[in-house]
């Protein structure tokens, strides 16, 4: 074969070996987008609820350690799941035969809409509790009664009537025929839930305990709390805020130390990892979201039911955002050129949402985000926003 067919042949041979390489790559291009692309779709499920698992070891510690010498406060962004986490907590006690009370604050309006709803949560837990309580227990508590009902409320087993009459009538104490609150009453109902320490364990759960800051009743409550740690009590007490900025006032007054703090906080990596494995979201979707917005749960549920209408990721997010903007915009429209000068806005943009503000009579203004939960502190009495789209808010000039 002569020098000339010999280079003609390297050639050809080549273009023979890139055909079908080009080929088959253009296939697996097409498989992808016809077939790879598709293959995702969406589940119509809600977002689960996830364990926040620091958080729950936290409260496992707190309400098994008795007597209980301080009060737990919960805090934590809006939307963050904090009363959902006590109330999933809840069932996790009554399963182990606690008494779980749990007093929805956001309710009360009034004393006496307190005392209603009180007495409605306390039967509740008890009709919640009646199918883990072994014989040997209700055997325990049936006598103890103060006087007798004129009627068994609606659900509850004869069986739970004493205990019910004994804490409803330390709790009716508590408000007298005028609407007045009276501390004494309060007294009378934690020394009957004490009462109960060995058959019952009751826990209290208080939801949006901020609700009560401006009341009597949470005066009250604050002074049975702050002396907790100066007898034996055995009532582990829980009190969710969405407020935060009230904790500064407990520092104040020297009571923090006798208090501990704890914060729910975003998804974890795990938890984002589940949502893609649930097929709630592509994991391209969580990087956006979280990118933008956030891993925080409310915003993501947000998010995933515009997703469910084939709403664009992108528009989702535009969406959320622009949300999240005109409720903290709503929020400051009063005082918007003093907010965007302060020295909290300040650092709170330098510290990419995170700061500690000593002097706390700069935060009064920030009271109305604090209130919404756009603004936490965490146990150290560190302020922190809610979410990015909170701060591009906050820090948008």
């Amino acid at each position: 074969m002569s020098g000339n067919e010999s280079a003609a042949v390297k050639p050809k041979a080549k273009r023979s070996y890139m055909f079908p390489i080009t080929i088959i790559s253009i296939s697996f291009f097409l498989y992808y987008i016809l077939f790879m692309r598709r293959q995702f779709i969406r589940s119509d499920q809600r977002l689960p609820f996830f364990w926040d698992r620091s958080l729950n070891k936290t409260l496992k510690q707190y309400v098994d350690i008795l007597p209980s010498k301080y009060t737990m406060f919960l805090t934590g962004a809006y939307e963050s799941g904090k009363s959902r986490h006590l109330y999933n907590f809840s069932t996790d006690l009554l399963r182990k035969q606690r008494l779980v009370i749990n007093f929805d604050a956001t309710k009360f309006s009034t004393s006496e809409t307190f005392l209603e709803h009180a007495l409605i949560a306390i039967r509740k837990s008890l009709i919640d509790i009646r199918p883990y309580l072994t014989s040997s227990v209700l055997k325990e508590i049936a006598p103890s009664s103060i006087g007798r009902a004129h009627f068994t409320p609606v659900g509850l087993d004869p069986s739970l009537l004493g205990v019910y009459n004994n804490l409803a009538h330390s709790l009716k104490s508590i408000v007298d025929d005028d609407g007045n609150v009276q501390s004494t009453g309060v007294h009378n109902f934690f020394e009957s839930l004490d009462s109960y320490r060995e058959s019952l364990k009751p826990v209290l759960f208080i939801h949006g305990g901020d609700y009560l800051y401006n009341s009597p009743l949470f005066e009250i409550v604050r002074s049975i709390m702050t002396r907790k740690n100066q007898y034996q009590n055995y009532i582990p007490v829980v009190i969710e805020l969405r407020d935060s900025s009230i904790l500064f006032d407990f520092e104040e007054c020297n009571i923090l130390n006798k208090m501990r703090v704890s914060t729910a906080g975003d998804l974890n990596e795990t938890a984002l990892d589940i949502l893609i494995r649930s097929k709630l979201f592509t994991s391209f979707e969580i990087r956006r979201i979280s990118s933008q917005i956030g891993s925080q749960g409310g915003p993501l549920a947000h998010v995933l039911e515009d997703l469910k209408f084939d709403t664009k990721i992108e528009k989702a997010i535009e969406n959320e955002i622009k949300a999240i903007e005109t409720k903290v915009l709503d929020v400051l429209r009063n005082n918007v050129s003093n907010y965007k000068s302060s020295t909290v806005t300040t650092k709170l943009c330098k510290g990419n949402g995170h700061a500690f503000i000593a002097e706390r009579n700069d935060l009064v203004m920030f009271k109305p985000l604090f209130k919404h939960g756009f603004l936490y502190v965490d146990e150290m009495l560190h302020t922190h926003v809610a979410n990015k789209a909170v701060l591009r808010a906050i820090c948008a000039r």
